[in-house]
């Protein structure tokens, strides 16, 4: 509840109340979701506001703050998985199948509290490209259709 993103989405613009964004690692790849519910009439801005802050993150180092508040929350969250046997069955499952070994559990928050404002922007201006962003809505696409087409193609697929 202190990133850019849910500041900006529900504090500074109203948009939604508790838009977020995740990254989910793979073996080989990644993904990165921004989730948020918006009204019919707000979801134009509030996608472009999610690629701006995708765009930002890539062109502005995170701040000293910034920085710390997110590392004590992923590093809080993920003790915090650890504490049940579902938990920390979950992360070495998550962890062998990445291939790494058994170690990186042990070292984990260490190599959190490690990152550095320009590693993160390095990254985020090489992968986090708003041009080849999949936009999924979901709701009345007869209110959200003309919107959406400043994004691209639409595809409308109906729910069954």
């Amino acid at each position: 509840m202190d990133s850019r993103f849910f500041n900006d989405i529900r504090e500074k613009q109203g948009f939604a109340y508790s838009p977020y964004s995740e990254l989910t690692p793979r073996k080989d790849t990644a993904t990165f979701m921004g989730v948020m519910q918006v009204r019919n009439e707000v979801v134009q801005p509030a996608i472009q506001s999610m690629l701006a802050h995708m765009m930002r993150i890539g062109k502005e180092r995170a701040t000293a703050e910034e920085l710390s508040a997110a590392k004590n929350f992923i590093a809080g969250a993920f003790v915090l998985r650890l504490e049940t046997q579902d938990g920390l069955t979950g992360q070495l499952y998550n962890t062998l199948i990445a291939g790494l070994p058994i170690t990186y559990l042990e070292n984990y928050v260490t190599r959190i509290r490690q990152v550095e404002p320009d590693q993160i922007q390095k990254v985020a201006a090489k992968y986090f490209d708003p041009s080849r962003a999949v936009i999924v809505v979901v709701g009345d696409a007869a209110k959200i259709q003309p919107a959406l087409g400043k994004f691209g193609a639409v595809e409308v697929v109906t729910a069954k």
